[in-house]
């Protein structure tokens, strides 16, 4: 889990976690904790981006997601939000030229940073937008050529090749049918039934850790929203995000239920 999509998926579900943390936060947090999150977060998006670009899908709806519940044309210095985006400005400004100086001095950095922020460079360089793993991707849109795969699926998640020896099907390179695009692998997986059964999974349960930790409803509903773009791109999925808050809402929960129960035999 700490590396390529799988850690980018992770990645992004931290990143929406720092900003509704900030927002949630903003008017009692202190402002150390403040820098340590904002901090956090940008270290994140640019390592992040240079392990696994799924991460802009987690920084995208992070940033949207503050612009909206902070909408910067409206604060005043005397806005808790305002307080936020004026530490935010300020380690940017910090940061920014200790990552334009290893950028030109070291030649790993330099690397890094043109693949994570591939397609800026080339918008800056060329005009264009565009970003290698996406035009590849963009070739993979291979859909099933039979109502039974369509329904249920051929049972192949990777290449049969490589698993299963009685395979006599179309042999292509890299995953079943040569497509590595979310919503296409767990189609010819499972089928639309075990597409629609996995999302009504994943939905059920942001429901459930919304029903343990209601305060966090709008952060489980961000993270999920994520997953769902995220395979748009790669077959991978936020589900140990939300393992973790069912545990801790179960935690909560046992624990509120003690000091009931001590409560009532006092």
């Amino acid at each position: 889990g700490a590396n390529l999509d799988v850690a980018g998926t992770r990645f992004s579900a931290a990143l929406i976690m720092i900003s509704f943390l900030v927002n949630k936060n903003k008017a009692t947090i202190s402002n150390r904790l403040i820098c340590c999150y904002l901090l956090a977060y940008i270290i994140l998006g640019v390592i992040g981006n240079m392990i696994a670009r799924t991460t802009s899908v987690g920084l995208i709806i992070s940033i949207l997601y503050l612009l909206f519940v902070f909408k910067p044309l409206e604060m005043t210095a005397k806005q808790s939000s305002f307080k936020v985006l004026k530490y935010a400005m300020v380690i940017f400004a910090v940061m920014t030229p200790i990552v334009i100086y290893l950028y030109n001095t070291n030649d790993q950095i330099h690397g890094l940073l043109r693949f994570a922020f591939e397609g800026f460079f080339n918008l800056a360089e060329t005009g264009t937008y565009s970003v290698a793993s996406t035009q590849k991707l963009a070739t993979m849109y291979v859909f099933p050529d039979s109502l039974k795969t369509w329904i249920i699926g051929d049972g192949y998640f990777v290449n049969p090749r490589y698993t299963d020896p009685y395979y006599i099907g179309r042999i292509t390179q890299g995953y079943y049918m040569g497509t590595d695009v979310g919503y296409l692998r767990f189609i010819f997986y499972f089928g639309l039934v075990g597409l629609l059964a996995f999302s009504s999974f994943m939905c059920y349960v942001c429901h459930c850790c919304i029903k343990g930790l209601p305060d966090y409803k709008y952060l489980f509903i961000l993270v999920l929203i994520s997953g769902f773009v995220i395979w748009l791109k790669v077959a991978t999925d936020v589900f140990l995000v939300f393992a973790l808050m069912i545990c801790v809402a179960n935690m909560q929960e046992s624990e509120s239920d003690e000091i009931i129960s001590f409560s009532k035999e006092i």
